[in-house]
C-alpha cells in the first residue's frame, strides 16, 4: 500500500513530458520568431542588393537626373520599398523643399503638395526635417504620426504605412534628401537604417562627382572659348599690323 501511494503521488519527472498547450504556446512563439528573422533577413538582403546596384549606377550615370532616377527605381524595384524619392533644398526664402524624382505607386503625384523644409507646419514632415536636421528620420507609423497628417491620406492611400527620410550630404552640408516608403508599419529597425544611411552617402556622393565633372567641364568649355577668341584677336591684330605696314 505504501509503494501504491508513492507510485501515485512521487512519479519520476519526465523532461520529455510537456502539457500540450504549453507545447503548442512555445511553437507558436518558434515560428513567430523565426518568420521574423526571415522577414528581417529578406529586407537585409534586398537593401543589400539595392546598395551594390546603386554602387554600380554611379559609375555608369552620364547626369545627374539619370543617376537619381536610376537609384528611385532600384530602391523600388529591388529593395522592395512602395515609393522612393529625393528631394533638393529650395533656396527661396520659404526655404521649400523641391521633389526632383519620384518612383513607384505615387509616380508623379508627390509634387501636388507644397513641402517645406523650414521648422514649422509642412517643414515638420520625415524629408524637411532630416534635411534640417542632417540625421535620419523615422515614421514608423504614418497613420497615427501627427508630423505626417498633411501627407496621410494621400500616403495611405498609396498602400505607405511607414517611411524613413535619409539626408544627402555634401563637406557635412545638407543639399537633400532621399525618401522611401514601405508597405509596413514598424518596418524600419536599426541595421537597415544603418545600410540606407550608407546608401544614402553613396548617391550623395555620385551627385557631388558628377556636379564637379559638369563644372569642370563647363570651365574647361568656357577656357577654350576664351582660347579662340584670343587666337581670332591675335589673328586680327597681325593682319591689321600687315596692312599698317
Amino acid at each position: 500500500m505504501l509503494y501504491q501511494y508513492i507510485n501515485e503521488t512521487q512519479q519520476p519527472e519526465r523532461p520529455w513530458a510537456v502539457e500540450p498547450e504549453k507545447a503548442n504556446g512555445e511553437l507558436s512563439l518558434e515560428i513567430l520568431k523565426r518568420r521574423r528573422l526571415e522577414a528581417k533577413l529578406t529586407k537585409m538582403n534586398r537593401a543589400l542588393a539595392a546598395r551594390s546596384k546603386v554602387q554600380k549606377a554611379m559609375f555608369h550615370a552620364g547626369a545627374e537626373s539619370e543617376l537619381i532616377a536610376e537609384v528611385c527605381r532600384i530602391m523600388v524595384e529591388t529593395g522592395g520599398y512602395i515609393v522612393a524619392w529625393v528631394c533638393f533644398n529650395g533656396e527661396d526664402q520659404e526655404r521649400t523643399k523641391l521633389p526632383v524624382v519620384q518612383y513607384g505607386r505615387e509616380e508623379g503625384r508627390l509634387n501636388l503638395a507644397r513641402i517645406h523644409w523650414e521648422n514649422t507646419g509642412l517643414g515638420r514632415g520625415p524629408a524637411g526635417t532630416a534635411m534640417r536636421t542632417g540625421k535620419p528620420v523615422l515614421v514608423q507609423d504614418i497613420r497615427n504620426d501627427s508630423n505626417f497628417t498633411p501627407w496621410r491620406d494621400r500616403a495611405i492611400d498609396h498602400g505607405c504605412a511607414s517611411c524613413v527620410a535619409l539626408p544627402l550630404l555634401a563637406d557635412h552640408k545638407v543639399f537633400g534628401s532621399l525618401s522611401l516608403c514601405s508597405g509596413e508599419a514598424f518596418s524600419f529597425d536599426a541595421e537597415e537604417v544603418e545600410l540606407l544611411e550608407e546608401l544614402s552617402g553613396d548617391l550623395a556622393f555620385g551627385i557631388v562627382s558628377l556636379r564637379n565633372n559638369d563644372k569642370r567641364r563647363s570651365a574647361e568649355q568656357a577656357l577654350s572659348e576664351r582660347v579662340e577668341e584670343l587666337k581670332v584677336l591675335n589673328q586680327l591684330g597681325r593682319e591689321a599690323t600687315a596692312r599698317g605696314s
